[in-house]
């Protein structure tokens, strides 16, 4: 079978968000679709706004549904554009029927490209340092125009090659979650063991420990840069950047957070302060206390911290 290299904007149609005015905005009623609800997976229900039943009704035109591909065409570059701009979402079930935000553009697949097989093309990292390479702005705002996502070249197989392409990499992401939600359950069981012995203080043999001003005999207290060594991140300069991999991978605060890992999506050929592989990464902006564990030496932006134990084990 001979694959020919076709471009996007010949099988799809695109659809630009519209713009919501916060006024609308309320606790009930329709969803709005915003890309700062945006994760690198899916889309974050926590804080969805809505607005009224009868006002969407005008807007029926940018309805989602599930599955739909949506791409992010405007963001801030943060000195990471990597995180914000083309981040490619397939709205989740709990969306269904949503309104599309600004800032955002639904991919419609003709009848030569299946849905499924088109979310993973562009989830694909081809597709990514494609789209990378076509941001513009100035100041901290990057955007990607119709015109750069319609020019993505790619293979396309037959219809029947594209179910089996996308069937199969379906498979894979239902056993991801499937591990995921399992990890998740033990996590949940390991915090409660941890408020059982640490916060509740009944841990094994608990009976038998005098507690003083809420601390088991032979136990101290101690502040953490004590034992302890931390790193407050800097940020290199924005020239340093790239996605080809050179360097250290960099990471400017929470986006690329996975379950305990983050991912890396940008690197930097200069770095002032790191994190050493097994360090805790330590969120301190918004969202301040989130934590990942560094999966190898990286170097940390102003919106992290490292945190290392000060024992050598």
């Amino acid at each position: 079978m001979k694959l020919y290299s076709v471009k996007l904007d010949e099988h799809i149609d695109t659809l630009k968000g519209f713009a919501f005015k916060s006024i609308w905005y309320q606790s009930e009623g329709v969803p709005i679709v915003r890309v700062s609800d945006f994760t690198m997976e899916s889309i974050s229900l926590e804080k969805i706004e809505y607005i009224d039943f009868k006002l969407a009704k005008s807007y029926d035109k940018y309805q989602l549904k599930e599955n739909d591909v949506v791409i992010q065409t405007v963001g801030s570059w943060q000195n990471n554009p990597a995180s914000v701009v083309g981040k490619v979402i397939k709205v989740p079930k709990a969306l269904n029927k949503a309104l599309l935000n600004q800032n955002a553009v639904k991919i419609i697949p003709n009848e030569t490209i299946l849905n499924s097989y088109l979310f993973y093309i562009l989830k694909n990292d081809n597709f990514k340092n494609y789209i990378l390479g076509c941001a513009q702005g100035a100041a901290n705002q990057a955007s990607i125009t119709l015109n750069s996502i319609g020019n993505y070249q790619f293979s396309l197989p037959p219809l029947k090659t594209q179910q089996k392409i996308a069937s199969l990499l379906s498979n894979y992401d239902k056993l991801i979650e499937n591990n995921t939600q399992r990890i998740r359950l033990l996590e949940s069981m390991a915090e409660e063991l941890y408020k059982e012995w640490f916060v509740r203080l009944r841990f094994p043999g608990y009976e038998e420990v005098e507690v003083v001003d809420g601390v088991p005999e032979g136990w101290e207290r101690k502040v953490l840069i004590s034992i302890a060594k931390l790193v407050m991140g800097q940020s290199p300069k924005s020239d340093a950047y790239n996605q080809d991999k050179n360097g250290l991978p960099f990471h400017q605060g929470v986006t690329n957070y996975g379950f305990r890992f983050p991912s890396h999506n940008t690197w930097s050929t200069e770095g002032k302060r790191y994190a050493e592989k097994g360090d805790i990464l330590f969120s301190v902006r918004a969202p301040v206390g989130r934590l990942n564990i560094a999966p190898d030496k990286l170097i940390i932006g102003r919106g992290l911290a490292s945190i290392r134990h000060k024992r050598e084990w």
